[in-house]
């Protein structure tokens, strides 16, 4: 019985592996061994594309939200300097609280922001000046323009500017497995101060 069985395992075919030889019976596992390498490789390979993909776009899009800032800053210094306030000019508004959003990230697009009348601020600060006494020294006195409860951006002269850029497309790594969109928007908001034409 025992020499049967050993002519029949010396009877079988063979294959010839990195391994050495083994019988034919080896030769699922090897080609199984070989298709399971074949398919880490071509998951690293998707993750390599994907991450070197997401650190391209976010060059990209820090590019374009650096070209957007500096056209609002732009905008706003132009505003900044000139010798009148321009009457279609909107200035901003008085934000009295700021939300968080789910990003994280102080006065992003997400926060939700309460916009303010500045009774705190004549409350608490001008209030304390007594301009309706400090008037009768000084005519016209910008403590009475901020006690009539008037936009505090605009007693402050306080100018905006503003820019937009839309459709930025996405590289296609980004667009199918990251993002799902194909593209987005950025905007930005300057606010400075208005100098009544002094450069």
């Amino acid at each position: 019985m025992a020499a049967e069985a050993v002519a029949a395992v010396a009877a079988e075919p063979v294959v010839d592996t990195d391994e050495g030889i083994c019988p034919m019976r080896c030769k699922h596992y090897v080609n199984q061994k070989s298709g399971q390498a074949m398919v880490e490789f071509i998951i690293g390979i998707i993750v390599v594309i994907v991450v070197f993909g997401g650190f391209i776009q976010i060059g990209l899009l820090s590019n374009e939200r650096m070209t957007t800032y500096m056209r609002a800053t732009h905008e706003a210094a132009s505003l900044a300097v000139m010798p009148s306030r321009d009457p279609d000019h909107v200035p901003p508004a008085y934000t009295l609280a700021n939300l968080i959003g789910d990003d994280e990230a102080t006065y992003s697009e997400d926060d939700q922001r309460t916009v303010g009348s500045g009774e705190e601020v004549i409350d608490g600060i001008v209030s304390h000046a007594l301009p309706d006494q400090l008037d009768q020294f000084i005519d016209q006195s910008p403590f009475i323009l901020l006690n009539n409860g008037s936009d505090l951006n605009e007693n402050f002269s306080m100018v905006r500017g503003d820019a937009h850029r839309t459709g930025i497309r996405l590289l296609p790594v980004v667009r199918n497995l990251i993002y799902g969109e194909d593209a987005i928007d950025v905007s930005e908001e300057v606010t400075t101060i208005w100098t009544r034409g002094i450069y």
